[in-house]
């Protein structure tokens, strides 16, 4: 599963990149003087600097007033302290991804990575967290292609949940199983195991899945071609190296000849001359 293991290393840059993005942020706003109503501004031109991949960025405060980049509007009643976001956030100092849920402001599910952040005193101000929608996964995963009819998504290690896939944005938040019971073998695998190929089938049709894992979020990244596929790539590969096996075996043919005949002419110059000699002419030369 090599082609799987590389494209696992580039989503796991992706899904770093943008903790980087959040760390370094926090750490701004924890060394200034930065007024509440200013961050709002801050988190604005995040998010539109990120071609999307940022839904949104905001700090819920211990008060419970949320402050955000102004993309969208939430309920008057509306606390951030009660929001899965900030309790997973309570726990952890450094930004991490936590489970997927669905997004006050886009409806959609997303999943957050949020952390403690302070005043410029080192007392506690509240969480601050980043919003990636799924479907922006889903996007990113895209652009992997293997063969004519590879895809890829991005299943959840505890539940079996689809994250993200390249074709079926409709399956993100379902279960792998819910396509059909006979992919049972393949979600135990998928939850159970880092790496590996899995071969299947659905509705008849035979199917591989090489998978590999994102370690920082349990997730696996698998990509999926159709054994068909596989098989005609083994054909064609076979009978190129067939052909190149025929052309190689002509071209050492004609290379002995060349040898053969290039060693064989003096000899037989040789043999014709000490049968001219034995003949009685002493004239010859012999070189």
């Amino acid at each position: 599963s090599k082609f799987s293991n590389a494209e696992k290393d580039n989503m796991e840059n992706w899904f770093h990149s943008k903790l980087v993005v959040l760390e370094s942020t926090k750490t701004s706003l924890e060394n200034s003087d930065i007024a509440p109503q200013e961050m709002g501004g801050i988190f604005n031109k995040l998010v539109s600097k990120s071609n999307g991949e940022f839904a949104d960025i905001y700090v819920g405060t211990t008060e419970g007033v949320m402050i955000h980049s102004g993309n969208f509007t939430f309920n008057s009643d509306y606390d951030p302290r009660k929001r899965p976001w900030y309790s997973e956030g309570m726990s952890f100092e450094k930004f991490t991804f936590g489970k997927p849920y669905i997004d006050n402001g886009t409806k959609k599910l997303a999943i957050s990575a949020s952390a403690k952040v302070n005043n410029k005193d080192g007392s506690f101000f509240g969480i601050m967290a980043g919003d990636i929608v799924l479907e922006k996964v889903s996007q990113i995963i895209e652009n992997i292609k293997y063969g004519e009819t590879g895809y890829a998504y991005i299943v959840d290690k505890t539940d079996g949940t689809i994250m993200a896939h390249s074709l079926k944005k409709e399956n993100i938040g379902k279960k792998i199983i819910d396509e059909g019971a006979d992919l049972e073998g393949l979600q135990n695998e998928l939850m159970n195991k880092d790496e590996g190929i899995y071969n299947y089938s659905i509705d008849g049709n035979k199917e591989f899945a090489a998978f590999a894992s994102l370690p920082d979020l349990n997730w696996n990244l698998v990509v999926v071609i159709s054994e068909k596929e596989v098989l005609a790539k083994v054909t064609s590969y076979t009978l190129a190296i067939s052909i190149l096996g025929i052309i190689a075996i002509i071209l050492l043919i004609v290379l002995v000849e060349r040898i053969s005949n290039s060693i064989a002419k003096p000899i037989k110059n040789l043999a014709n001359k000490v049968t001219e000699i034995s003949e009685g002419n002493l004239n010859v030369t012999i070189d």
